[in-house]
């Protein structure tokens, strides 16, 4: 079982289940505790966290999907976990 499954992040988002996994990211559904909605959650490996290099790729990667999904937020959270949290839409 991944380890994210589960985890609260920032007291806010709730982890549910992995939806998507990529060379630099792994994609999450979470609800988020404050709003009561769901969100898909992008989260930098940790093996890239540090890296400068994958952190300025992530940030272009969330400004260049900006122009074609809602993004609700670019943040680093504790334990250098960088997140991209996106609008979650389920398709049946």
């Amino acid at each position: 079982m991944d380890k994210m499954i589960g985890k609260l992040l920032s007291d806010r988002y709730e982890i549910l289940e992995k939806i998507g996994d990529g060379g630099m990211a792994t994609v999450y559904k979470a609800r988020c505790r404050v709003l009561d909605r769901y969100v898909a959650i992008k989260i930098l490996r940790p093996e890239y966290a540090s890296d400068e290099e994958f952190i300025k790729k992530f940030n272009r990667e969330s400004k260049a999907a900006a122009s074609q999904f809602i993004i609700y937020r670019l943040s680093k959270l504790e334990a250098a976990i960088l997140i991209i949290k996106l609008i979650y839409i389920h398709l049946v």
